[in-house]
């Protein structure tokens, strides 16, 4: 069973390709801090061991697994292949 982890910030690039805007997430799970890269995210997401959501007006938003048209992959709202709704997160600083 998966765990659903809410992603509360991101570490954003300058890239303007969907699958290179974004290269890291981060939040925290049961008072503990928890930041990854979002291959690991990907790979987690899609070996079923998370489900990853972020609030939008207080609305649940799942995050999925998107492919680009050049056939790579990245992280974006399940409503749309976008990643705007990660994109508006706060950054992540490093955590100990």
């Amino acid at each position: 069973m998966a765990f659903e982890v809410q992603i509360m910030c991101v570490n954003k690039t300058t890239k303007p390709d969907p699958h290179k805007r974004i290269s890291s997430i981060g939040g925290e799970h049961k008072g503990k801090k928890w930041h990854i890269s979002v291959e690991t995210a990907i790979r987690g997401i899609e070996a079923g061991h998370w489900e990853f959501y972020t609030l939008v007006n207080d609305q649940k938003r799942y995050v999925e697994i998107a492919v680009s048209t050049q056939g790579n992959k990245y992280l974006a709202t399940s409503d749309s292949a976008d990643t705007l709704d990660l994109i508006g997160l706060e950054n992540c600083t490093v955590h100990d």
